[in-house]
């Protein structure tokens, strides 16, 4: 998933973010730049390698239309969501990543992108694809969509179950005839394949969009806890599996259709060694909670996508969040992350100058 809140078209945009990464570096502020707003926990699928499988229960069916508990937890109401949006206009937050679960199963989500687009939001939403020839009206104002995809049809269905790459490229075709801002987003397995990449960087260049590569984190979430699941770890890339797909990656002819290109390659490439620092307390400083939240459907704030113990006792649509704003935030020891746009921030925010050429020729 790509969520770094940043459209560099006007010289005065990179010296905002600018402002707002010192200030949340060497003043402890919060100065967000985007945020992962989780919709529902929801999901029509059960990716063998997706933490998230694990929020699922048996009441939840694919397609099923409830919206309630799971797991002792209650998903936002519409008019929560609202006032969530509300509360984060106010901290002049720009743009958001809306996730699940799978999001197309709202059935109010066409209110939650109406009320996104009033608050002039630049809005991402991420889906894997399924659902879209049903709600494909709903996405027209959409800033950027981000469609799931793993490689080939093997791999695809291997991963995703059964028909879910057919289902996926005609999704693909019909946001494409609509002209919906598209990118990819694939997940490196131990199963990825040379071939894998082939494919999704040619059906990129074949559609003129881009596509992110990601590695797996190894936990799995249930009843609001984050856990080592061995089952996900099975299907985790090795390092030297790894570092031969991204070493490949970055000499493919289509390597520029690859967010982030070389550098993300690199750092794809540290992974078991950065991996190593954090689990002996040696982590770098991470910006969670300063220029990036993760919001459960809940409405519960944590840091990000993976840490989940609550920043804050409040939730996100009460109005104790905005007073957070002017309280000092102190920074996240972690340094085992692997999500490319948490990733990205972070190093914006260590002045990593070979980031910020990057960043600035738009090849993030």
């Amino acid at each position: 998933m790509v969520n770094t809140g940043m459209e560099l078209h006007k010289l005065r945009d990179i010296f905002k973010i600018g402002q707002k990464i010192l200030e949340a570096r060497f003043m402890s502020r919060m100065r967000l730049l985007t945020v992962e707003f989780c919709v529902t926990y929801r999901c029509n699928l059960n990716c063998k390698y997706c933490g998230q499988g694990y929020k699922q229960c048996k009441y939840f069916r694919p397609g099923c239309k409830f919206i309630g508990s799971q797991d002792g937890r209650e998903e936002m109401s519409s008019q929560q969501i609202n006032q969530a949006l509300d509360n984060l206009r106010q901290v002049r937050l720009k743009r958001i990543n809306i996730s699940g679960g799978e999001p197309l199963l709202r059935e109010d989500l066409g209110e939650i992108l109406d009320s996104a687009y009033s608050k002039d939001f630049f809005v991402s939403l991420t889906t894997n694809g399924i659902l879209i020839p049903q709600k494909i009206d709903l996405l027209k104002k959409i800033n950027l969509l981000i469609i799931s995809l793993d490689g080939t049809r093997k791999t695809t269905d291997y991963l995703r179950g059964e028909n879910s790459f057919k289902q996926c490229l005609e999704s693909i075709a019909l946001v494409c005839k609509r002209r919906i801002p598209l990118m990819l987003s694939s997940v490196v397995t131990a199963i990825t394949t040379e071939e894998d990449v082939d494919y999704l960087l040619n059906l990129c260049t074949d559609h003129n969009i881009y596509c992110i590569f990601n590695a797996i984190i190894e936990k799995g979430h249930k009843q609001g806890q984050w856990f080592a699941c061995p089952e996900i770890a099975a299907y985790k890339a090795k390092e030297e599996h790894l570092k031969r797909i991204m070493c490949y990656l970055k000499q493919h002819k289509h390597i520029s259709r690859m967010v982030g290109g070389r550098y993300w390659c690199d750092l794809m490439c540290e992974h078991s060694k950065r991996a190593q620092v954090a689990s002996i307390g040696k982590a770098a400083l991470c910006m969670a909670g300063r220029l990036f939240l993760n919001i459960e459907a809940s409405g519960q704030i944590t840091p990000c996508g993976i840490k989940q113990d609550p920043i804050m006792p409040h939730k996100i649509y009460e109005n104790d969040f905005v007073k957070r704003l002017r309280e000092k935030i102190p920074a996240m020891a972690c340094n085992g992350c692997f999500c490319y746009s948490y990733d990205a921030i972070n190093q914006l925010a260590r002045l990593n100058m070979r980031a910020i050429k990057s960043c600035i020729r738009q090849q993030w």
